[in-house]
């Protein structure tokens, strides 16, 4: 009895049950089944599935001034439909020869790279909302485990 239970739990530990990610339009159940940036909210058509999270109102590109002098969207994110929204979540969101990591559009990588846990990702690479990421300064992070070496994550930036 012992052996098969352990057996099964190897198998399930071993086992690709990990749903992966849901992108941009992608039908969703739960917030925690999209990608980094985006929500699990009702289409209009009374389905679920993954849109951009706002980060505020704006107007054409975001960085023209608000009413307070300063650009509307922060640096690093864009306005989409009249929201301010992360760059990517997903690589189809980048230009080609760029990549989607942690909602930035970055250079190079490799597009494939998915993760559910730091053991997913090389060294010295997190896995952070389902994306292999080096993080380095000026990069959003959760925890001081998101940054690189002597760096630390003050107000959501590694610094």
């Amino acid at each position: 009895m012992r052996f098969s239970l352990c057996a099964v739990l190897l198998a399930f530990a071993c086992s690709d049950a990990q749903p992966k990610l849901k992108l941009r339009d992608d039908a969703c159940t739960k917030q925690r089944d999209c990608a980094y940036g985006l929500d699990c909210a009702d289409d209009g058509k009374g389905k679920k599935t993954c849109q951009f999270h706002s980060f505020g109102d704006c107007e054409g590109d975001g960085t023209q001034p608000g009413p307070d002098g300063q650009p509307q969207c922060l640096n690093s994110y864009k306005c989409r439909d009249n929201h301010c929204t992360v760059q990517c979540a997903g690589h189809k969101d980048c230009k080609e020869g760029e990549i989607c990591r942690v909602g930035l559009c970055q250079k190079g990588g490799n597009a494939s790279t998915q993760c559910y846990d730091n053991r997913d990702c090389p060294y010295p690479e997190s896995c952070y909302y389902g994306q292999c990421v080096t993080h380095a300064a000026n990069q959003r992070c959760v925890s001081d485990l998101d940054c690189g070496p002597a760096l630390r994550c003050i107000n959501a930036v590694c610094q």
